[in-house]
């Protein structure tokens, strides 16, 4: 039977079994809930959420797929590459058109996790510190199906990949949880749309959660569309994960690390820092200059990480 694990999870025992994928990492990261606990209004990021909508979500069940959805031409832009479509979390093969250029491959996560779950292992086994609130821990958990990209080494993707999730709640006030993994190998290069859309004026709750791992010189454009209705709440985390920092990490411990290197690795760091957090302000609005906002203190507080230690 059901037991309930917390004010608004609810799983069943069965559903995380020893034979499903990476089932212990899932079961970790649901323990790993009773520590930290759900945001609350005084975590300042969490400020300004919807937490009595939020303690209305259920995570852990299923919603059952529409038969009809709306036309996504019509609603989404016409890239002109491979399209992979999710819809309440789950991968459908019919709405997407997966026409991989050579040195792609695009598969959906289910399938991912059945053929190599190590190879995932850095998608859900994640440290505790890196879980940094419940939701993120409920994607980790629940987040089973998605999709997946690998670019190979040296692949230069001259077309968008376009990945969609649309949400179409069933008034039940069930959260889908969807996961998106982005691999680039060394020198390779892609652009990457992810399309967020609800369809449905009814309650309900979207979890995705993305993680991109970068080879050496490796390079994305990731741009995510956003398009819920009012009704539907949507929780989004993206995490970035440079393989080139981690060797040069490692390279310092054994008293490896050029000069030449870690340079590259400086730079890298305090660019990617620099433009994700100038998104943030531009996103915010009036609130990302305001000094009383945490967005406006990242940004200012970022600001010397392009000067010290040679500047960019």
């Amino acid at each position: 039977t059901p037991a309930l694990r917390s004010p608004v999870v609810t799983i069943d025992s069965t559903t995380l079994s020893e034979s499903v994928p990476q089932s212990a990492a899932r079961l970790d990261a649901l323990d790993r809930i009773g520590v930290i606990g759900y945001p609350t209004k005084r975590d300042e990021a969490w400020r300004y959420a919807p937490h009595r909508r939020l303690d209305d979500l259920s995570f852990g069940g299923s919603v059952e797929a529409p038969t009809e959805l709306p036309d996504l031409d019509a609603l989404l832009p016409g890239l002109g590459g491979p399209r992979m479509v999710v819809v309440n979390g789950v991968f459908d093969v019919n709405r997407s058109t997966p026409d991989c250029p050579e040195g792609v491959s695009i598969t959906s996560l289910a399938d991912a996790l059945a053929a190599d779950p190590e190879r995932l292992a850095a998608h859900f086994d994640r440290a505790d510190d890196d879980i940094v609130d419940a939701y993120v821990a409920l994607n980790i958990a629940f987040g089973s199906d998605g999709v997946v990209v690998r670019v190979a080494e040296g692949v230069i993707v001259e077309v968008p990949i376009h990945i969609v999730a649309v949400d179409v709640p069933d008034g039940t006030g069930t959260a889908t949880c969807t996961g998106v993994v982005l691999e680039l190998g060394a020198g390779s290069a892609a652009t990457v749309v992810e399309s967020r859309l609800g369809a449905s004026d009814l309650f309900g709750g979207s979890n995705i959660r993305t993680t991109i791992t970068l080879g050496e010189n490796a390079a994305l454009e990731h741009v995510v569309l956003q398009d819920v209705p009012t009704e539907q709440i949507h929780l989004s985390r993206v995490e970035v994960t440079q393989a080139y920092v981690d060797q040069c990490v490692l390279a310092h411990r054994e008293g490896d690390l050029t000069a030449v290197d870690a340079a590259k690795a400086k730079w890298w760091t305090a660019q990617v820092q620099n433009d994700v957090l100038d998104h943030c302000v531009q996103l915010h609005g009036g609130y990302g200059f305001m000094n009383e906002y945490r967005v406006s203190r990242a940004w200012r507080d970022a600001r010397v990480t392009q000067i010290w230690a040679g500047s960019n």
